[in-house]
C-alpha cells in the first residue's frame, strides 16, 4: 500500500550564507517498508522516515502528523484485507 508524501531535497549549495535550499517534490512510500520515524531536530514541522532497505526521506510533515496519516492507512489496509478474507468464504 502507497502513501503519498511531500518529499525535501537540499540543493548543494557553495556558498555559506545561511539559506533554505530545499525543494519539495510529491513521492509514495510503500507503508510496509517503513522502519521509522525520526523528528528533525532543526524544524518540527519535518521529519526522517526510514525505511527497510536502508534508504531514507526528509519529510515536510511534523512526526506527529505523519505518524498519524501512517497508522490510518496501515489500520485501514489491516481492516480491508480482514474483511476481504471473512468474505471470501461466502
Amino acid at each position: 500500500m502507497l502513501m503519498h508524501i511531500i518529499q525535501l531535497t537540499e540543493e548543494e549549495d557553495e556558498s555559506y550564507e545561511f539559506q533554505d535550499n530545499s525543494e519539495e517534490s510529491d513521492a509514495y512510500i510503500n507503508i510496509y517498508q517503513v522502519a521509522s520515524v525520526t523528528a528533525d531536530e532543526e524544524n518540527s514541522d519535518r521529519c526522517f522516515v526510514y525505511m527497510s532497505n536502508e534508504d531514507y526521506f526528509y519529510v515536510n510533515e511534523s512526526m506527529d502528523s505523519f505518524t498519524a496519516r501512517y497508522q490510518a492507512i496501515l489500520y485501514g489496509s489491516v481492516l480491508t484485507k480482514f474483511y476481504d478474507t471473512r468474505n471470501s468464504h461466502n
